[in-house]
C-alpha cells in the first residue's frame, strides 16, 4: 500500500469541501449549500444587502436581518426576481469519499477471496428465524419479541471448511429500508417461501428489490410438515408463482435456484448450504485485505453494562483492536472485538461481522467506517469534517410562506427512544408515515439506549408524549413519570406502536370537549331588587369568574342550573372579571333562586388530550 495514502485521504477531503462550499450559475440556476443568508446574496449578487431588504419588505416579510439564515422558499423568491431557478447543493457525502479514496489506493492492489454475505430475507412466519436458528443451532425465535425480527443481526458460520456470514433481516413492512440496506451488502438472498402459503405480499416486495438491483436469489421453499415435500402439485403452482413476478427457476430455464426443504431438518439445511458455497464461488467473490481496514456499521447500541457497542461488517482489509477508526465526522479507537457469541476477536478480514467497543459516540446504520491509524493526520480529518458540518449548519426560520402548508393541522408532540440506532430507524419511520392531512406528529428528539431524567425533562417542558420501544423501565424511572404526569406507550413490538399512533390519529378526529373549571364563587349574601331580581353577593374562592363564560350552580352536591351571566359587578361596577379573594355581585340569566352557601363555577370548553 501507497505510504502516502493517508494523506491522499486529508487532500480528497479538502479538495471535495472547497468546491462544495462555493455558490454559483449554471444553465440559470443557483446552486448554494442551504446554508445562506442575506449579506451572503448582497455579496453573491453584487447587490446591496438594503436593496434585498427592501425586496423582502414588498412582499410582507418584514422581519429579517443581514446574517439570518434563510429559509429555500425564501432563496427561491429572491432568485425567481432574477428569472433564475434554485437548487441547494447535494451535500459531500464521507462514505462516497471513502469510495473514492479506496479506490485510488486499490490501483496496485491484489485481491482475494472472501467468504458470501447472505440475506435471509422472506414474508413474517414463514420459516425465515427458524432457519436461521437451525443454521446456527441457537434459540433466536424464542428470543424475539412478537414472533418477528426487529433488527438487523450478522451471524457467521464455517461448513466444510468453509466461512458463511448470514445477514438476518426485519420482516416487518416498516423494516422495509433495514432490509434494503441488507440487500445492498449482499451476495446472495436466500428466499424463504413457506410451501403452505406461497408468495405473500411482502414475498412480492422482496423479488422486486431483488430484480431492480440484479441481486442473485435461491428460493428456499419450506415444507413445516417434512412428510409434504414431495407435494409436486404444491411446488409447481409456487414456481408459477415466482414466474409470475419475474423470477424462473433452473429448472424453468431460467437462473434461480429452488431448494426444497424443512427449516427444522438438518439434512435439509445442509443441503441448502451445500447450493449456497456452489453458487457463492460461481460468482468469484474477491476482496482487498491489504488496505487500511473498511466496512459498515450495521447498528449501534447503548447498554449500562457494556456503554456503547458497534456492530461492523468488515469488507476491506484486517481489522484489529486498538485501530483508530473514523466514521462522518468522528474517530474512535476500538478496544475489544466480539463475535456474536461474545468470543473475542484479534482480527477480523473481508466478510467478518464484529462487535466493537471503544467508539464513544453513537453512529448511524449504512455509515462507512474506516481505519486510520496516525492520530495526527485523525485529528485533522476529524478537524476537517467538523469545520464542514458547522458550515452545514442552518437556522432556517419559520417564515409565513413556509408555514402555510402547516395551517390547520393537530400537531402533537413525540419523543421516540429505542434499543438501538436500527430501531430508533424503525420507530421514527413509523412516526413519519402515521401523519396524516390532520395530525402532525412533532418529533421533539429521538436517542437510543438508556432513559434519564434530562429527557423526561424535556418531555415535561415540551408536552412530549414518550414512545419507548424495547426498552425497559425500572421501578424508579416509572415512578419519575407518574410524578411528572409524562404519558407514554412503551412495547417490545413494532406493529403495537403503529396501532397507538393510529389509536391517536383516530382519537384526535373525534375531537371530544371536555369541561374546564375556570373558577369557583361562593354566595355569601342574596339581595333582593324589584328591577334587577335576586342578585347573588359572592367571594370568588379559587380562579377566577368571567363575564363571557358559562357557569352553572352547585347546591348540596347537585347541579341545580347552567346558563350565562346577566351581569358581574364588583362595588356596583362592571367588570369582566373577578379573580380570587375579590368579592362581586352576580346576575344570572333565567335564575335567580340563589341561596346562602351555593357554589357557581365559571368555566370553558376545549378539545380533550387524545394522549
Amino acid at each position: 500500500m501507497n505510504k502516502n495514502a493517508p494523506h491522499l485521504l486529508l487532500e480528497l477531503i479538502e479538495k471535495k469541501f472547497t468546491h462544495y462550499l462555493r455558490h454559483e450559475i449554471k444553465n440559470n440556476c443557483f446552486y448554494y449549500t442551504g446554508k445562506i443568508n442575506i449579506s451572503d446574496l448582497s455579496q453573491f449578487f453584487q447587490e446591496s444587502a438594503s436593496k434585498i431588504i427592501t425586496f423582502f419588505w414588498k412582499h410582507g416579510i418584514t422581519n429579517l436581518t443581514e446574517s439570518q439564515n434563510l429559509s429555500p422558499a425564501l432563496v427561491n423568491l429572491y432568485c425567481q426576481n432574477k428569472k433564475l431557478v434554485t437548487s441547494i447543493q447535494r451535500k459531500i457525502s464521507f462514505n462516497d469519499i471513502i469510495e473514492e479514496y479506496l479506490t485510488q489506493i486499490d490501483q496496485s492492489s491484489s485481491l482475494a477471496s472472501r467468504p458470501p454475505i447472505i440475506s435471509l430475507m422472506g414474508h413474517i412466519d414463514h420459516g425465515k428465524t427458524t432457519l436461521l436458528d437451525t443454521i446456527l443451532h441457537s434459540q433466536l425465535q424464542r428470543e424475539e419479541r412478537g414472533g418477528i425480527t426487529q433488527t438487523v443481526s450478522l451471524h457467521q458460520v464455517e461448513f466444510r471448511g468453509q466461512k458463511i456470514t448470514f445477514l438476518d433481516t426485519p420482516g416487518h413492512q416498516i423494516f422495509l429500508e433495514m432490509r434494503q440496506r441488507g440487500m445492498n451488502l449482499t451476495d446472495l438472498v436466500i428466499l424463504v417461501v413457506a410451501a403452505d402459503d406461497g408468495v405473500m405480499p411482502q414475498t412480492k416486495e422482496i423479488i422486486k428489490y431483488i430484480r431492480q438491483n440484479q441481486i442473485l436469489a435461491l428460493v428456499f421453499l419450506n415444507h413445516k410438515k417434512p412428510h409434504l415435500t414431495d407435494n409436486e402439485s404444491n411446488i409447481t403452482k409456487i414456481k408459477n408463482q415466482l414466474q409470475e413476478q419475474g423470477l424462473n427457476t433452473t429448472d424453468w430455464g431460467g437462473d434461480t435456484l429452488i431448494v426444497s426443504g424443512n427449516a427444522k431438518d438438518r439434512a435439509s439445511v445442509d443441503y441448502l448450504l451445500e447450493n449456497i458455497l456452489l453458487l457463492a464461488e460461481s460468482q468469484g467473490l474477491k476482496a482487498n485485505f491489504q488496505r487500511p481496514a473498511n466496512g459498515i456499521v450495521l447498528d449501534s447500541k447503548l447498554s449500562s453494562r457494556m456503554g456503547i457497542t458497534t456492530d461492523l461488517l468488515v469488507q476491506g482489509g484486517c481489522l484489529r483492536p486498538k485501530d483508530l477508526v473514523l466514521i462522518k465526522g468522528q474517530i474512535g479507537k476500538i478496544k475489544k472485538m466480539t463475535d456474536q457469541t461474545g468470543t473475542n476477536f484479534a482480527q477480523a478480514y473481508p466478510s467478518d461481522p464484529v462487535q466493537v467497543i471503544g467508539l464513544d459516540f453513537p453512529t448511524e446504520a449504512g455509515e462507512k467506517f474506516l481505519v486510520v491509524n496516525d492520530e495526527q493526520l485523525g485529528k485533522k480529518i476529524t478537524q476537517k469534517l467538523s469545520e464542514y458540518q458547522s458550515d452545514l449548519t442552518s437556522d432556517y426560520f419559520s417564515s409565513s410562506l413556509d408555514n402555510l402548508i402547516e395551517k390547520g393541522k393537530k400537531k402533537i408532540n413525540l419523543m421516540a427512544m429505542a434499543d438501538s440506532q436500527t430501531s430508533l430507524e424503525a420507530l421514527i419511520k413509523v412516526i413519519q408515515e402515521k401523519s396524516t392531512a390532520d395530525v402532525d406528529f412533532q418529533l421533539v428528539h429521538a436517542s437510543f439506549g438508556n432513559l434519564n431524567d434530562h429527557l423526561l425533562n424535556l418531555a415535561k417542558i415540551t408536552h412530549s408524549f414518550l414512545l419507548i420501544f424495547n426498552l425497559g423501565l425500572d421501578k424508579n424511572f416509572y415512578q419519575k413519570i407518574k410524578e411528572n404526569q409524562t404519558k407514554y406507550f412503551q412495547s417490545g413490538i413494532i406493529y403495537e406502536i403503529e396501532e397507538k399512533l393510529a389509536k391517536i390519529v383516530q382519537q384526535s378526529k373525534e375531537k371530544k370537549q371536555v369541561e374546564k373549571i375556570l373558577g369557583k364563587a361562593e354566595v355569601k349574601r342574596v339581595f333582593s331588587f324589584s328591577k334587577v331580581g335576586s342578585i347573588a353577593g359572592c367571594q370568588v374562592i379559587n380562579g377566577l369568574i368571567n363575564r363571557n363564560n358559562p357557569i352553572y350552580v352547585w347546591r348540596q352536591g347537585e347541579k341545580i342550573f347552567t346558563g350565562k351571566l346577566k351581569s358581574l359587578e364588583i362595588e356596583r361596577v362592571k367588570a369582566n372579571e373577578v379573580k380570587k379573594g375579590q368579592e362581586c355581585g352576580i346576575v344570572c340569566e333565567g335564575f335567580a333562586d340563589f341561596q346562602e352557601k351555593d357554589q357557581i363555577f365559571s368555566y370553558c370548553w376545549e378539545e380533550a388530550d387524545v394522549i
